[in-house]
């Protein structure tokens, strides 16, 4: 068990240039395949339905998801062209699908990869998703958990049927099914009490998301903890990943002011803390527009060596 002193070792990865300015097919391949080719072990995409433009009483979404590729094309296109890494969502907008149909995708994704999925999943924030989707948020928590028993069933053996307040399937056939008995391995983005501690609860990866202040990571991932372990889990059977929402620049000061980069002697001394939280990995973004993706990488990998993964 982690005390809070130890400093776990963390993979260091990064998400895929699929939002935003710098989003192309281009940037997407240049990224999939150097990432492999320098032994990255996971690459990340995310999802986003729409970006409501500002208006007043609505949070501002960042500019840069007006342009998002769609995470399971991506993924499906980079499984292709790959042969080891894994391939992460952080995280689908799962309640926008149907689940029979969430549930066949995911399973033919990770059959034609070879087992190499590894699915996050998220309800989402946004209302104007939900309006655009067709679905009220209103009681998105209770429909957030049961689309999950949903998927588990689509999952196991034929016949599948299920019976709930907000799903139901007939007695009928669907497949394929994923390479493992056990389903994809699912990875569940939180950042709300509620929702951190149904992943704790249910005994799932957990991935939040790194904002200006450790402490809030360091309460989330000792909610989610301590959630997991009343609920009879073995957390450190788990896995944390961290989203950082950020990229990492040239300069290599000792600081950048900048809430959505880090220069790499501040993201050492940040990973050194977050290792002290029990965090197994943490990826930066592939989002700036004046360097090129290898660059990117190259910073990336300057980390990597830095830390010492």
């Amino acid at each position: 068990m982690l005390t809070g002193t130890a400093r776990k070792p963390i993979k260091i990865t990064a998400a895929l240039p699929t939002s935003g300015a710098i989003a192309s097919p281009a940037t997407i391949a240049d990224a999939v395949l150097s990432a492999e080719r320098r032994g990255h072990e996971t690459i990340w995409v995310v999802e986003r339905l729409l970006r409501p433009l500002p208006r007043s009483g609505h949070p501002e979404v960042p500019g840069y998801y007006g342009t998002v590729y769609d995470p399971l094309v991506v993924l499906s296109w980079a499984a292709a062209r790959t042969q080891r890494i894994t391939l992460g969502a952080s995280v689908f907008d799962i309640l926008f699908r149907p689940p029979p149909l969430l549930a066949r995708q995911l399973a033919t994704l990770d059959q034609l990869s070879g087992g190499r999925l590894w699915a996050g999943f998220g309800q989402g924030w946004i209302e104007d998703e939900y309006d655009a989707a067709g679905i009220s948020m209103r009681g998105r928590g209770a429909r957030f958990e049961e689309y999950l028993q949903v998927l588990a069933a689509c999952w196991g053996p034929d016949p599948v049927s299920f019976d709930g307040a907000y799903y139901t399937i007939a007695s009928a056939e669907i497949s394929p099914k994923p390479t493992r008995d056990a389903g994809v391995p699912l990875l569940i983005g939180a950042m709300t009490p509620p929702a951190i501690q149904r992943a704790g609860r249910l005994g799932l990866d957990f991935n939040p998301v790194l904002f200006d202040d450790l402490g809030s990571l360091r309460e989330q991932v000792a909610l989610w903890r301590a959630a997991a372990i009343d609920a009879g889990h073995d957390p450190d059977a788990r896995k944390v990943v961290v989203r950082t929402n950020r990229t990492l620049t040239e300069d290599d000061g000792d600081h950048t002011d900048d809430p959505q980069s880090w220069t790499i002697a501040q993201a050492t001394a940040a990973l050194d803390a977050i290792a002290r939280i029990g965090v197994d990995e943490v990826f930066v973004e592939l989002r700036r527009t004046e360097l090129a993706v290898e660059r990117q990488l190259d910073l990336v990998d300057e980390l990597r060596r830095r830390y010492g993964r």
